[in-house]
Order: structure tokens, then C-alpha cells, then sequence
């Protein structure tokens, strides 16, 4: 129940946090970063499956552009 931009600021905040945070292991620290891919629902319009894989699509835009990224779906 948020905004398209909400969602995206939320996206860059976990992906920023991800980045920030190194994941320890046995061997030492590693980095990982994540790509999020963010979608929004109107009211009526879209089924779950719709939106799911609305986001699904600007995740792989997001992949492909680079990764550690947010991307947003936009018709």
C-alpha cells in the first residue's frame, strides 16, 4: 500500500544497505550487492500475476543494466 516512488525508495535503501553490510564467511569478508525491480498496482487494473511479473521485468532491466540497482516498470 505504497507509492510507486515509495517503493523505489525503499528498493535503493536495501540496496545501499546490502552493499554497505559484508557478509562474513569462513574465508573472510565478501561484498554482495542485489538489483531490485520495482512494480505498482493500480486499483482494479492488475491481478497479482500482473504486477509480479511486471517487477519481475525491470528486475532483469536492472541486471542487465549493471546490476546493484533499482529499476522501475514503466508502460
Amino acid at each position: 500500500d505504497s507509492t510507486l516512488l515509495e517503493g523505489q525508495a525503499l528498493a535503493n535503501l536495501l540496496c545501499n544497505s546490502v552493499e554497505s553490510q559484508p557478509l562474513m564467511t569462513t574465508e573472510g569478508a565478501i561484498r554482495a550487492t542485489i538489483s531490485c525491480g520495482v512494480a505498482e498496482g493500480t486499483k482494479g487494473q492488475e491481478t497479482l500475476y500482473q504486477l509480479l511479473n511486471n517487477a519481475d521485468k525491470a528486475l532483469y532491466a536492472a541486471k542487465q543494466a549493471g546490476r546493484n540497482r533499482v529499476h522501475v516498470f514503466l508502460e
